[in-house]
């Protein structure tokens, strides 16, 4: 007889929990599925599927054989933009010529302590100051260097800034900073958004990407939202069925200010009078209804496919930074942005991502993807240890 495990999926999106569940009926009937971890457990749950602060990390390490987590414990050089920045910059410099320094806009660590040290700060980025200077000098916006300020540890488009002069760069420390005096902010959650970015400390500036690739009849920016399974030591998959986020209203390089027109985040545009979730998230096989060939549509799934596994194999390369178990697995959300050239950039990775983005309308990418998550992963997992005869693998 068959023994029964658990899979205890605790997950604060309902919308992402039913999915998951219903993946598990479908594919693993022999788990059954909790919400709560008994408090006396006979054996170790044959999979733990939570958020991250919830997982039972001695269980995955003392049950390596018996029990499946549904993430990495250690992954910030993959998630975290300053130390991702720092992984790329070495990997790049012992192989010249990699796709990662030609898909990865160009990237500066920029770390401040205090207003009065902005100086000494540019001093690790002075490319972007001299880029600053030269602007200053050119009258045409179209022939200005534009950047983009991130904090290394916030997402969905929280203490994001474009910048194209010294004067942009001391009026956004002033907002970061306030008249804090070198106080810290005791908000820790990254509510506030000064107050996070205050609190890190450490952001990214970027080269912007300003000639974005744009849609006939849509003036509208939109980057790619790319699912990918990275399993145990070390497998990666990227899922088929994209996504392209738009921007909430027209694309205009000169209007710095008008952050609807440059950020595509779909937690931003959810915010606006009269958001349409169906022009906001569009699939991206679906572009091809709009002006992009099938050829074009794969040339451009092809390049994310080869640049993510450069991605994976310089972040292999820093053990300190990631650490990828063999019974866990994890799904990243990957943001890449496609220029009027039909080139691939890849912007940043992103740990539990906002699946819910996808919306009711594309509900179906989201259920496809848990689904093939589950059979390429939880199943033959599972089956290994309950000695089931038929182990089905389906990878996309």
């Amino acid at each position: 007889m068959t023994e029964q495990r658990l899979a205890i999926v605790q997950l604060d999106d309902p919308y992402v929990s039913t999915l998951v569940q219903d993946a598990l009926a479908q594919h693993c009937p022999a788990l059954a599925v909790t919400s709560e971890a008994p408090a006396a457990p006979v054996s170790p749950p044959a999979l733990q599927w939570r958020e991250y602060e919830a997982i039972d990390w001695d269980c995955v390490s003392e049950h390596r054989d018996s029990s499946l987590a549904n993430a990495y414990c250690i992954r910030k050089g993959l998630i975290r933009k300053v130390q991702m920045a720092n992984v790329f910059q070495q990997y790049c410099a012992k192989r010249p010529g990699c796709l990662l320094s030609q898909h990865v806009p160009e990237t500066w660590i920029f770390q401040l302590d205090h207003p009065d040290y902005l100086d000494e700060a540019f001093n690790e980025c002075w490319e972007v100051e001299r880029g600053f200077r030269a602007n200053a000098e050119r009258e045409n916006p179209a022939d200005r260097e534009r950047f983009i300020l991130k904090p290394s540890m916030t997402g969905r488009g929280v203490g994001i800034y474009l910048l194209e002069s010294l004067e942009d760069m001391e009026r956004v420390i002033g907002e970061l900073f306030g008249d804090s005096d070198g106080e810290e902010t005791d908000d820790e959650d990254g509510d506030d958004e000064r107050g996070s970015a205050w609190l890190l400390r450490e952001w990214v500036i970027q080269r912007y990407v300003d000639k974005p690739l744009l849609l006939q009849g849509d003036r509208r920016k939109f980057h790619l939202r790319a699912y990918v399974l990275a399993v145990g030591r070390l497998r990666v998959y990227l899922y088929r069925d994209m996504l392209a986020l738009f921007a909430g209203t027209e694309y205009d390089v000169a209007k710095l200010d008008a952050m609807d027109a440059h950020l595509t985040n779909t937690c931003l545009q959810q915010k606006r009078d009269g958001f349409d979730e169906s022009q906001a998230v569009r699939a991206f096989w679906d572009l091809a209804n709009h002006g992009l060939t099938t050829p074009e549509l794969e040339h451009i799934f092809q390049q994310c496919c080869d640049v993510l596994g450069d991605c994976f194999e310089a972040i292999s390369s820093d053990p300190i930074g990631f650490q990828p178990l063999p019974n866990a697995f994890e799904l990243f959300g990957f943001d890449f942005l496609v220029d009027e050239a039909h080139k691939v950039w890849l912007l940043e990775a992103n740990a539990f991502p906002d699946f819910a983005q996808t919306g009711h309308q594309l509900r179906g990418i989201v259920a496809g993807l848990f689904n093939d998550t589950v059979r390429t992963v939880v199943k033959p997992f599972v089956l290994s240890f309950l000695n089931d005869a038929t182990v089905e693998h389906f990878v996309h």
